[in-house]
């Protein structure tokens, strides 16, 4: 039986890829920017953080979309690999996915501000809702400031220095590898100029093996 799948990430793929990296790249800039180069509680200083938490936001808002085009669309047609390269290129995916999703909730999480999406509407401080009252100060007798610094170590200290750099690395790293010792195309099937034919497809009985 004939099971076609793309040989090319589709422009859909690609667009949410790449927004999502510059998302990524945007909330880590800013926020590095506030810490380095801004006096605390100045106005420049507000604005990164302005800039980080609608970055964030805006990841938080893409990725579930990403999740749901991945599980319903067949992915292109894998290099040949080990099955143990296979796996480990399985769990590095999972722990982007996660990344992406634990992020902006334990930033939401620790956040002491509201947000102003762009004009539209605000997004209340976390404090500021029921959920706050019921589970952190009802449930776990907290108060915010109990509350944020467990939250904010996890955001900042483990999310953000220790486990972004690791998982971009070993991302950007493995893209590399495939390109330049592998000389396969798996780096350039997601890149933007790539070819986007979504209906170039082969079979999987047409693969050699």
């Amino acid at each position: 039986m004939t099971h076609n799948r793309p040989l090319q990430h589709n422009s859909t793929a690609k667009w949410l890829h790449w927004t999502m990296a510059l998302l990524i790249l945007l909330a880590w800039a800013a926020v590095e920017y506030r810490q380095n180069f801004t006096v605390q509680r100045s106005p420049e200083s507000s604005t990164a953080l302005q800039v980080h938490v609608l970055a964030g936001f805006s990841i938080a808002a893409l990725i579930f979309p990403r999740l749901i085009w991945r599980l319903t669309h067949r992915q292109p047609i894998p290099p040949p690999r080990s099955k143990a390269e296979h796996a480990l290129a399985n769990l590095a995916h999972l722990a982007l996915y996660a990344f992406m999703i634990a992020m902006p909730i334990t930033g939401y999480l620790g956040t002491g501000r509201s947000t102003d999406v762009f004009g539209l509407f605000t997004i209340p401080r976390f404090d500021e809702t029921p959920l706050f009252q019921t589970w952190v100060v009802e449930g776990l007798a907290m108060d915010f400031e109990q509350w944020e610094k467990p939250i904010d170590f996890m955001h900042k200290n483990i999310g953000g220095e220790i486990i972004l750099p690791v998982l971009l690395t070993l991302h950007i790293g493995a893209a590399l590898f495939h390109h330049f010792w592998r000389k396969d195309d798996v780096l350039i099937r997601m890149l933007p100029a790539g070819n986007t034919d979504e209906a170039t497809d082969v079979g999987e009985d047409q693969i050699a093996t």
